[in-house]
């Protein structure tokens, strides 16, 4: 959507603008049952690149924290 909007070949002027208005983006998956889960927490750096800080870990069915070091709470 952001890209369609910045026009289709103005990728860094997407990720700037997804940088300056959003710290994190929280991303969902449909599962069976029609039910919606998260499945990742992702914060989103500077230049407008994503680090994923919490990811479904399906053995566990359950979302856990990764090794990225959030730069958004300092």
């Amino acid at each position: 959507m952001l890209v369609a909007f910045h026009g289709a070949l103005d990728l860094p002027g997407a990720r700037q603008a997804v940088a300056a208005c959003f710290d994190v983006l929280v991303g969902v998956r449909l599962a069976a049952g029609d039910r919606l889960y998260v499945d990742t927490i992702a914060e989103v750096r500077p230049r407008g690149g994503l680090a994923e800080l919490f990811a479904w870990k399906p053995e566990l069915s359950a979302v856990e924290p990764t090794t990225v070091e959030p730069q958004v709470i300092r």
